[in-house]
């Protein structure tokens, strides 16, 4: 399947994630900075890096080093591929991912 298409390479990343239904972290791009961090769980990509992801967390700064602006819940959030700068597993994320969603459903009760 699609899925086994992307075992290696830089989809590989979106692949485990997807996969082990791990938080991801999607620095998302502006004019001529980065806009917004976003983390979520993917419910599905592409090869072009579109995705949807669900049980979202959005922070938007002036730069990325700087302290959060606003910061904003989604219950989900399609991001198209060109604007993603660098996708990674959030660091932040819980080491037990089972308790917080049930295998691809829900949005921890918000």
């Amino acid at each position: 399947g699609v899925v086994l298409s992307y075992r290696y390479g830089p989809l590989s990343v979106l692949r485990n994630l997807f996969i082990e239904k791990k938080r991801a972290r999607v620095l998302i791009r502006g004019v001529k900075r980065i806009k917004a961090k976003v983390t979520g769980y993917l419910r599905a990509f592409d090869k072009h890096c579109n995705m949807i992801l669900f049980d979202v967390l959005e922070t938007s700064t002036l730069r990325l080093a700087e302290t959060p602006l606003k910061s904003r819940h989604m219950n989900q959030l399609f991001i198209r591929g060109e604007n993603v700068v660098v996708v990674s597993m959030d660091p932040t994320a819980s080491g037990n991912d089972e308790n917080d969603q049930e295998k691809g459903g829900g949005s921890n009760g918000r």
